[in-house]
């Protein structure tokens, strides 16, 4: 029995650190920046390690007792931020891939990689803010945007010359729906910016966007641009998910 405790002890997934509250009334809005937070947090994670999508998959169900928990069709979607609400069962099988790598790393194993071993010894896995394997529970909060993502990834984004181009091509692409509407891209550009899912001077930007006076700056773009795909779909029936819009934009 003692031998049985100190095995459970030793794989026992670490606490989920606290993190602030986010108010009732900002729910809606720290989702979709979560959503979004996840799919880099999770693009960074298969990129940094090369991943493709069958090693992932054949991994996690490794870690999982051969139970495939992790599907191709659900990294994608992550990767695309398309998945509007957390699998907990993917979830699982990332918690579970991260704390057995990490044992592996640390000479305690807990699963037998195989000819896989070679993969995972230099693997950076999803990690807490104190540095521990993320567990379910952990990632279910940073996609629904209860907390922040644990590492820093905006620096290897967009700098002030791209988020000039991406605001005026959001600038033009609104304009040009806005015509299909019958209103007017200067006129009605007030009317418009009341609709943007933000704060008051958010929604100031935004109109003066459109007229092509403002522009966002680069430490806002991917907020910015999730909000603005909210208001297409909800106003201008452009659906498209925020990553779609991104790459649109980019292009």
């Amino acid at each position: 029995m003692t031998e049985l405790r100190s095995e459970l002890l030793r794989i026992e997934a670490a606490g989920t650190p606290p993190r602030p509250v986010v108010a009732g009334r900002d729910l809606e809005e720290a989702k979709e920046a979560g959503l979004l937070a996840f799919g880099r947090w999770f693009s960074w994670f298969m990129d940094v390690n090369r991943f493709s999508h069958p090693q992932l998959v054949a991994l996690c169900k490794l870690c999982t007792g051969g139970k495939a928990m992790l599907h191709s069709s659900t990294i994608a979607g992550y990767r695309n931020c398309r998945i509007k609400n957390p699998g907990p069962t993917a979830f699982v099988a990332i918690e579970y891939v991260c704390r057995d790598i990490d044992a592996a790393q640390r000479g305690e194993p807990i699963t037998n990689f195989g000819r896989l071993n070679s993969l995972v010894m230099d693997v950076k896995i999803m990690r807490d803010e104190n540095g521990n394997p993320v567990t379910a529970g952990y990632l279910t909060e940073v996609f629904l945007g209860l907390r922040p993502l644990p590492i820093d990834l905006s620096t290897s984004y967009f700098n002030e010359s791209d988020a000039t181009a991406i605001s005026q091509k959001t600038a033009r692409l609104i304009r040009k729906l806005m015509v299909v509407q019958d209103l007017d891209p200067i006129e009605d550009a007030t009317q418009i910016g009341g609709h943007f899912p933000g704060n008051p001077q958010q929604k100031e930007v935004f109109a003066e966007l459109i007229k092509g006076n403002a522009t966002w700056n680069n430490h806002e773009i991917e907020e910015q641009v999730a909000k603005t795909a909210r208001l297409l779909e909800e106003h201008f029936q452009y659906k498209r998910t925020t990553a779609e819009l991104l790459n649109e934009l980019k292009g």
